[in-house]
């Protein structure tokens, strides 16, 4: 019998091969027998880590939103940085991660179980970063809202829509952010 540690690694392995390929050629395009042979596995291998390609594509996008709440730690946690400095960071991040991951992100409004997966997962890492974020900003004098949650969300859904629906200029989206939250233009720097 397998020991954890050495199951959890193969995983790993697999899960790190299908998002290379999903980078690359995206969701629908990347068969099984593409996986198996990047991570140099039988295909019968990797139906026995996973029980079809929907449950290595949740897996990967777990992986993909944990990856981004450790980097959005990092940012709201940086005590070197301003408000203004760690919004222009997050907003980055964002941007990075979008790019990185688009043909993955891009591919599962087709899938509607796939893309509310999709949707939670980076919605729910990001307003719990944004929020602490905004309240950090409310302690220091840095941001003055009302309602932060709920200004929260309306941020993150437009962002969110307004990419999907083809808006991809970071200065645009930073421009919104800068009008929604009331800062000056310019403040946001990408």
């Amino acid at each position: 019998m397998e020991n954890e540690s050495n199951r959890d690694i193969r995983k790993k392995e697999i899960i790190d091969a299908s998002l290379k390929l999903f980078q690359t050629n995206g969701i629908k395009e990347t068969s099984i027998n593409q996986i198996a042979k990047e991570s140099s596995m039988a295909k019968g291998l990797i139906y026995y880590y996973f029980k079809s390609k929907e449950s290595i594509i949740e897996e990967v996008i777990l992986e993909i939103a944990k990856n981004i709440d450790l980097d959005l730690k990092k940012v709201i946690g940086d005590k070197t940085k301003t408000f203004h400095e760690k919004i222009s960071s997050v907003l980055k991040l964002y941007f990075k991660y979008i790019n990185e991951y688009k043909l993955v992100v891009l591919n599962t409004p087709e899938n509607s179980g796939l893309f509310e997966l999709v949707k939670s997962s980076f919605v729910n890492v990001a307003y719990e970063h944004g929020l602490k974020l905004i309240e950090d900003g409310k302690r220091e004098g840095s941001i003055n809202i009302e309602y932060e949650k709920y200004t929260l969300l309306v941020l993150i859904a437009g962002l969110s829509e307004l990419y999907l629906s083809g808006v991809e200029d970071p200065n645009i989206l930073a421009t919104i952010v800068e009008q929604i939250l009331g800062f000056e233009k310019g403040t946001i720097k990408l």
